[in-house]
């Protein structure tokens, strides 16, 4: 996909609630960080790019999960359900590298997992931070109430009552609407 600048990632499970285009103005994804000696070193041999670009927002599953605080913590993992990247072939040589090695993942959660690890935190190649109005994990009312864009749940089978109610609707509305000939 690198005729594309910038990819925004939505998992499937994600109910969105307002236009999100802005997402791809943020300074944070913007400029591409470069990779130079002041970054930890990369201590598996894999190839890193010389600059990149990853974005995402703090899994709220590690900062109280349905009892986050709002606005919500920070927290060293984020989730791969919504993510913004910067595609290119040096990028995906590194993830493939990184993917080959044992035991540096949970293979169970992979590409949560492994996304995790090769942009750690304090690794070679860390995270930006989104905003977290653009995204929730472990989704409560106060991030719709707040105005937050997407709220990331398997809402057909938990979440909030409310919010699956409203994730209902717009399941029914865009089923009613792809069902229709006139579209």
């Amino acid at each position: 996909m690198i005729e594309y600048d910038r990819i925004l990632f939505i998992d499937a499970g994600t109910l969105i609630q307002s236009k999100i285009d802005e997402i791809f103005h943020e300074p944070k994804v913007q400029r591409a960080l470069d990779i130079s000696s002041n970054r930890p070193p990369n201590t598996n041999g894999d190839p890193l790019p010389k600059n990149y670009v990853f974005a995402a927002r703090s899994d709220n599953g590690l900062t109280g999960e349905r009892n986050h605080p709002f606005p919500p913590l920070q927290s060293q993992f984020f989730s791969a359900g919504f993510f913004l990247i910067a595609p290119s072939p040096a990028l995906f040589e590194y993830l493939l590298s990184v993917m080959s090695h044992n035991h540096q993942f949970d293979p169970r959660t992979m590409e949560q997992s492994l996304l995790n690890y090769a942009f750690r935190r304090f690794g070679p190649m860390p995270w930006r931070e989104l905003h977290y109005k653009w995204s929730a994990t472990w989704p409560n009312l106060e991030d719709l109430g707040a105005g937050v864009g997407t709220l990331h749940e398997k809402f057909w089978s938990t979440g909030p009552p409310e919010l699956q109610r409203l994730w209902r609707l717009q399941k029914d509305a865009m089923e009613r609407y792809y069902a229709s000939p006139a579209k």
